[in-house]
């Protein structure tokens, strides 16, 4: 366990576009992760990034709404995907700034601008 003094400094961004549609394995785990956080550590600032077109699902919501900030790009994910694959832009860390950790959880990474940044990009 962390002494809350660690993480002053210390911002998360998670990818939580598996929150919206209908939620998989991968929105559980998203889902009860952000659960676990948002309580457990009053002092670490969690921000959430979402793509694709889908509504969150009802139980999401006020764990999204319990987010310091959340970006959403509604662009369909597979289109998305498509277009960072051919032309490696727009960068996800041009996206969303000032971030420590960056932890992308549906099986698919965005390009990133500058891969030597201070952040974690899990």
């Amino acid at each position: 366990m962390h002494d809350s003094s660690d993480l002053n400094n210390l911002s998360v961004t998670i990818d939580i576009t598996p929150l919206r549609g209908e939620k998989t394995g991968i929105g559980n785990y998203v889902h009860y992760t952000l659960k676990y956080l948002l309580s457990e550590y009053n002092d670490l600032q969690i921000n959430g990034i979402s793509f694709g077109i889908h509504k969150f699902q009802k139980d999401s919501h006020e764990i999204v709404k319990k987010l310091h900030r959340n970006k959403h790009i509604p662009v369909p994910v597979k289109i998305l995907y498509k277009w960072w694959k051919h032309f490696n832009y727009p960068q996800i860390d041009y996206i969303v700034k000032d971030n420590s950790v960056l932890h992308f959880t549906n099986y698919y990474l965005p390009p990133i601008q500058n891969k030597k940044n201070s952040f974690i990009y899990l």
